[in-house]
């Protein structure tokens, strides 16, 4: 497996996760929770956007063979703790809790590839999808405390 496609399999993951509160979207009639999903649809929409600019601008060298198994499962495996819940999210402050899992879980997952990365780029990569991932839970975390009216002087 290349470069390029770890790219694909996390471009993949946002798409999943821009399904994943859409459908979600679709099953409340609460104005804030709409809202709030919208947001993270947008969010998750950037991310993608991001990852596709980085693989198409060729920052990274896509052609590197990622020989490490260990890697690829990881990625693969980076948003995959929430699944849509079966019945519609009772409140924003779950819908929170399932995005900042998500978001947690793969900074975590990226901050892992990168210490166990032994080429140089593909750790600089990993370690920049880490960094992505922390700006993405603080940003959740942001909108939600906006859209709660609980922001402060922290902007």
């Amino acid at each position: 497996m290349t470069v390029d496609e770890l790219l694909d399999i996390a471009i993949q993951h946002e798409v999943s996760s821009q399904n994943l509160y859409a459908g979600m979207l679709e099953k409340t009639n609460n104005v804030e929770m709409q809202n709030f999903l919208k947001s993270l649809v947008e969010e998750e929409k950037g991310h993608e956007d991001l990852l596709t600019t980085m693989k198409e601008m060729e920052i990274y060298d896509g052609s590197i063979v990622v020989e490490d198994t260990s890697l690829i499962k990881g990625v693969e495996q980076s948003h995959t703790t929430a699944k849509e819940p079966e019945a519609p999210p009772e409140s924003i402050e779950q819908i929170l809790e399932l995005a900042l899992t998500r978001e947690t879980k793969a900074q975590n997952l990226f901050l892992t590839l990168a210490k166990s990365s032994k080429n140089e780029e593909l750790k600089t990569m990993f370690e920049n999808l880490a960094e992505e991932e922390m700006n993405h839970h603080h940003d959740i975390q942001k909108k939600f405390a906006m859209q709660q009216g609980t922001m402060g002087f922290e902007m």
